[in-house]
């Protein structure tokens, strides 16, 4: 396999967080160690890649991740829709997923990196919720926010609903690669 002409996207943080954002996320003990570990996620967009792109994660039993349509009305497009996906850079056995996906987004917008210190579980139950969304006149919609060029404008809309970015403020820094470069977004900015 050849390299990608991209690396990872590079982040490190400088501060702690620590405050729960309900009771489900409150599963720390107040006595912890304060430096907790940062994680870095990507959610995949399988829709621009053929089936076996998507079985390559999913069948990988050393790659922590989870289709997002899953347990949903729509679970049977799960391999064409979007999949979160634990990114652990130290460990070998995950070098060549690492590889593919970086190759997938040089390919297509079609990968959104982000850090944030809330573990795997409670995460995908979070990120599933963001894809679903309705008006005031009860219309819903599917909202394609893990999309790089949708990211933005959807980013703004969901810091404008409180409940939504009290959710926001547990990642850190979201990540996309667009247009040949990365582009970082602080969870402050």
């Amino acid at each position: 396999m050849t390299t990608p002409k991209t690396l990872l996207p590079q982040f490190s943080i400088t501060e702690n967080i620590l405050e729960p954002i309900n009771e489900e996320f409150s599963y720390k003990h107040e006595n912890e160690n304060e430096s907790e570990p940062v994680y870095c996620y990507a959610i995949v967009d399988c829709g621009h890649f053929d089936a076996c792109f998507y079985k390559m994660f999913i069948k990988n039993p050393k790659i922590t991740c989870y289709p997002l349509l899953a347990d949903t009305p729509y679970s049977k497009s799960s391999e064409a829709g979007p999949l979160l996906v634990k990114i652990e850079p130290d460990r070998e056995e995950n070098q060549d997923i690492i590889k593919e996906i970086l190759f997938a987004q040089e390919e297509k917008p079609s990968v959104l990196w982000f850090w944030s210190k809330v573990h795997f579980l409670f995460l995908k139950k979070y990120l599933k919720e963001l894809l679903f969304a309705e008006n005031q006149d009860g219309k819903k919609y599917f909202l394609r926010f893990y999309d790089p060029r949708c990211f933005i404008n959807m980013l703004e809309i969901f810091k404008a609903d409180n409940n939504i970015d009290l959710y926001l403020q547990k990642i850190e820094c979201w990540a996309y690669y667009l247009d040949g470069q990365y582009h970082y977004i602080n969870k402050d900015s």
